[in-house]
């Protein structure tokens, strides 16, 4: 990919909130059904009862009235909050009745009418959280094991044929062949009021962000430039940036009102810098421009195939072959939301940010897993674990570890034991990706490198070489240097191929919200244990159904369902997801470039006080020892001790340019 030396970037239109619709959409609004009226002579295939348009000389177009309904409203909301004509913009509903669909689709389509570039396309799938389109049921693995599988309408987008049937609608609407298709996704009936502007608006303003974006990216590509963001052009004598890291006990959600798992949160204001006679102060209101969300999993590693063997460790597990320390935190992002533009050059910064704020002072350690900040009741405390490593070294007890969960007495010395003595000294990133979901097309870059055969991964016109050209625009050119210095392999991203995980939701009675079924995870399976050993066969079967890479999709799917239908019977299923791990090499590389292009952030700090083993040997190009200096400047002091947890090497301010095994 070619990069343009021009600093500044091409002015984009910034559509992040009805505000700023108003400034660039021009009320150039349009619904079209495109029909082709049929000849009233006889076809000489003859008719079906499920076809009969024009069988008595006429067509009746009559259009859905819960989608008209919502293009109405779509509408107003644009009419009334019109100011210019940049934003071409345009609804057009393809009927299930009129287009031979199973479902109901709007396409909202944009075009920035200064760019003349080509129209963006996103298609809103209409359906209830409860519509399946096929139900199949297969046999698969060993034994031939039949498992019922359902196929969910957020999955149409990931055939071919049928982004292709989106495309040439469009193009028929539009009367252009210049279009980009920018993603889609269910919106359903039962979660969303089609009546209700306030419950349309996130809707309507995802689909013309994506449509924008997207299109906008296309044009720059066609012409050979690269333009996003740039941190050169950075000014930070006009505004200082804050990061609030925070716990929190509820959930975030998506564009259209489904529940995304977030037990932690970072967000990032920026604050306008003011003058006056005795220099610059702070003293404007704090704007939100990033916000991130995620939580810390749990993975087991077998230590054997982590280590270096030149590292510290190297000796102690050569002549230790039961090493102790088997659980590695993998600090998960579900959502990298930049509040102003979503492009993919914010994407990477808010990821930059998002690592940065996770590992500085151990967070993810100090304040993410540790159970003290929690009620004693968190369904994701660390006790569960204890079971585990009771079965691995045969333990003469089986129990829980201790936490407030299991002892009110427990002190952060029994939290930070139990650390130092079953966990790894490294943790990695991932991000977990729903798949056909609103937000979806915001990460598209990345799921479509992280699904890159190696060979193609690493040529120059790849998806992963679309993120490394993004990444070292964003940083001045500077990336490219620092992440071959480091060794990259041009693998950004990865995952395995065969690993899915569930999207949807469940009512969970201890917290008595409705909370997304991100949550079952090991840690999440071994606090339901309750002493009882057969209840670990539940953890063994979902570490197996998401990473055991001799397991086909649907093995893995089906046992997944059996899981959550056995715990969770009232859960919902909408889709699925994919975990995306992200190189240690690339991460380290980022943070080392925050550090030095900078801008610096300010710790605005919060936290809330209050038999067979699986080993995940994919992870190891995840992993990362230490990344060194802090992105974060003035630093408030945390709940926890800053002494090492690990030793020596925990705190080492150098950078560890390898993997970890």
């Amino acid at each position: 990919m070619a990069i343009n030396d021009k600093r500044q970037p091409q002015a984009q239109p910034s559509v992040n909130s009805m505000e700023d619709i108003g400034k660039i959409a021009g009320g150039n609004t349009s619904t079209s059904n495109n029909q082709q009226q049929p000849s009233s002579t006889k076809r000489s295939g003859g008719f079906t009862f499920a076809s009969q348009e024009g069988l008595f000389g006429s067509t009746f177009t009559v259009v859905n009235d819960g989608l008209m309904k919502m293009v109405e409203q779509m509408k107003t909301i644009i009419k009334e909050n019109t100011q210019s004509n940049r934003l071409e913009l345009g609804f057009y509903p393809l009927d299930r009745n009129n287009h031979d669909l199973g479902m109901d689709i709007l396409l909202v389509t944009t075009r920035d009418t200064e760019l003349k570039g080509p129209h963006g396309v996103y298609a809103l799938v209409i359906c209830t959280s409860d519509t399946t389109l096929t139900t199949e049921t297969t046999q698969a693995g060993p034994g031939q094991r039949s498992y019922t599988i359902n196929t969910y309408p957020s999955q149409i987008f990931e055939a071919d044929n049928i982004v292709q049937f989106l495309l040439q609608a469009a193009r028929d609407c539009l009367g252009s062949n210049d279009v980009v298709f920018a993603g889609g996704c269910p919106i359903f009936t039962d979660f969303v009021n089609f009546e209700d502007k306030k419950e349309i608006q996130p809707a309507l303003l995802n689909a013309i962000n994506a449509c924008t974006l997207k299109a906008f990216a296309a044009f720059n590509e066609a012409q050979g430039k690269l333009e996003d963001i740039n941190l050169l052009d950075y000014d930070n004598k006009k505004e200082t940036l804050e990061v609030d890291r925070k716990l929190i006990s509820g959930v975030v959600k998506d564009f259209h009102g489904n529940p995304i798992r977030a037990d932690w949160q970072h967000v990032v204001n920026a604050r306008q810098v003011q003058q006056n006679n005795v220099g610059f102060v702070g003293g404007s209101v704090a704007k939100e421009v990033f916000s991130i969300s995620g939580y810390t999993d749990v993975v087991m590693v077998n230590p054997a195939n982590t280590t270096h063997v030149d590292s510290p460790w190297a000796r102690k597990k050569l002549a230790q072959s039961t090493d102790e320390q088997i659980f590695l935190p993998v600090n998960v992002f579900t959502s990298l939301m930049p509040t102003r533009q979503q492009s993919l050059g914010n994407i990477i910064y808010a990821l930059g940010v998002g690592i940065g704020a996770t590992f500085a002072d151990y967070w993810y350690i100090y304040q993410a897993l540790n159970p003290l900040n929690r009620a004693p009741d968190w369904q994701h405390t660390i006790a569960g674990l204890g079971y585990e490593a009771s079965e691995m070294f045969r333990l003469p007890e089986f129990a829980p570890f201790p936490t407030p969960a299991t002892d009110p007495n427990v002190s952060e010395n029994d939290y930070l034991d139990i650390i130092g003595r079953y966990f790894l000294d490294s943790t990695s990133f991932a991000i977990d990706v729903g798949l056909g979901t609103p937000t979806e097309w915001m990460l598209s870059d990345f799921v479509n490198a992280a699904f890159e055969e190696d060979h193609v991964a690493i040529q120059p016109d790849s998806e992963n070489a679309k993120i490394l050209a993004v990444t070292d625009h964003l940083f001045g050119g500077r990336f490219k240097e620092v992440y071959s210095s480091l060794g990259g392999t041009g693998r950004v991203v990865f995952t395995l191929p065969n690993r899915r995980f569930l999207v949807g939701q469940y009512h969970n009675a201890q917290t008595g919200d409705t909370r997304s079924l991100q949550d079952v995870d090991r840690l999440f399976l071994d606090n339901n244990v309750n002493g009882i050993k057969e209840n670990l066969e539940f953890t063994r079967a979902l570490v197996g159904a998401q990473s055991d890479p001799r397991l086909e999709v649907q093995q893995g799917i089906g046992i997944q369902q059996e899981i959550v239908g056995t715990l969770l019977p009232h859960s919902r299923i909408v889709g699925y997801g994919a975990r995306l791990e992200i190189e240690n090499i690339y991460a380290r590389a980022v943070h080392q470039c925050m550090l030095e292009v900078g801008p610096r952030l300010i710790n605005r700090n919060v936290t809330n006080t209050f038999g067979q083993n699986m080993f995940a040997n994919y992870i190891g190009s995840a992993m990362i020892d230490s990344l060194g200096r802090s992105i974060l400047s003035n630093q408030t002091s945390s709940n926890g001790p800053r002494s090492s947890l690990f030793g020596a090497r925990w705190g080492n301010s150098g950078n560890n340019s390898g993997n970890t095994y």
